[in-house]
């Protein structure tokens, strides 16, 4: 019993995290307002939703670029956040205006690449890594999503995958518009596509490309520029492929091809 006691102790306490295993996350995005040096500690974020602090808790840590930095303070007044820089063994650097922030709990934040099966529900099992999307590893930036169609961790953003090639993962769709949970998704609208949702993950001033697989009905295989893409085309069949490339300052998808 006092073992047992003991245990439960050391997990409130943080040390044995097993509330990381009670939920799945979802990291949040958004960008520096301002480029910070690399021993600043205080600086302005475009968007503090999702970036929180709790007593005692290390509620929220943020990456930018390769740097994990955990929060200590927010001021909702003037968005700025209050960090400890170059947590985990990351480095602390200086970041440009603009830069990706992604924000989440620790335990979405790992220094190894995920292996095997993972869960589209919340782990039974501490010896399970945490599905987050997206997971990231701190030492290569490379990102990780837990599938809902395998069931298995395939590769995200910024990571060409064990094998270099992603695999496929599913994607919402609400009339000509998707949201891609990943790098390579399947666009199985009946309608014109005119809307690809910018995804966690993809953006700040940099860029990112979403290759989709058009699988709907003949309806369904063109895309227009009523939305965010910036030229219209046609897969031309369905069950063949074209690539956005996310352009961050047109804040427009480029397609790799139009015919």
């Amino acid at each position: 019993m006092k073992i047992k006691n003991l245990f439960l102790a050391l997990a409130f306490a943080g040390l044995f995290p097993l509330a990381a295993y009670a939920q799945l996350y979802t990291l949040s995005q958004t960008t520096l307002s301002a480029a910070i040096s690399d021993g600043q500690t205080t600086f302005a974020v475009a968007s503090l939703t999702g970036i929180t602090v709790q007593t005692n808790t290390n509620a929220t840590d943020i990456y930018i670029d390769r740097e994990l930095m955990q929060v200590t303070a927010v001021n909702s007044t003037t968005d700025t956040v209050t960090v400890i820089r170059g947590v985990s063994g990351t480095q602390a650097a200086a970041h440009a205006s603009g830069d990706m922030v992604l924000a989440g709990p620790p335990a979405a934040f790992i220094n190894y690449d995920p292996e095997g099966a993972c869960s589209g529900t919340a782990p039974t099992t501490p010896t399970m890594a945490v599905p987050a999307a997206p997971t990231i590893n701190t030492r290569t930036g490379a990102q990780w999503l837990c599938s809902t169609v395998s069931g298995k961790w395939i590769p995200g953003f910024n990571n060409p995958g064990l094998s270099g090639t992603p695999q496929t993962e599913s994607a919402s769709v609400t009339g000509g518009t998707i949201t891609p949970s990943g790098p390579l998704a399947q666009f199985t609208g009946t309608t014109e596509l005119e809307t690809i949702n910018v995804p966690t993950g993809c953006g700040g001033n940099g860029s990112c490309s979403v290759t989709l697989i058009f699988s709907g009905s003949s309806s369904g295989l063109t895309w227009g520029t009523s939305g965010n893409i910036a030229a219209a085309g046609t897969a031309t069949t369905t069950k063949s492929s074209v690539t956005f490339v996310w352009d961050a300052t047109l804040s427009k998808w480029i397609p790799s091809r139009l015919a």
